[in-house]
């Protein structure tokens, strides 16, 4: 779900060692640069509201 939503360079698969050493770079990148973090974040969840929102439309029509 992580890169559905936009965030698929924070998800890390820790069996990889190549995941792992993204670990340490993608954090210090999150507490460097916390503005662009947020806007990151932002723009998931803007996403996955609309979405929710898409969803909740389809159930409403569905269940009259």
């Amino acid at each position: 779900m992580w890169r559905d939503i936009g965030l698929g360079d924070w998800l890390f698969d820790l069996d990889l060692s190549a995941d792992r050493e993204k670990i340490l770079p993608t954090a210090l990148s999150i507490v460097q640069d916390p503005a662009a973090a947020q806007a990151k974040v932002s723009q998931a969840q803007s996403f996955v509201r609309a979405r929710q929102l898409r969803m909740i439309e389809v159930l409403r029509k569905a269940c009259g």
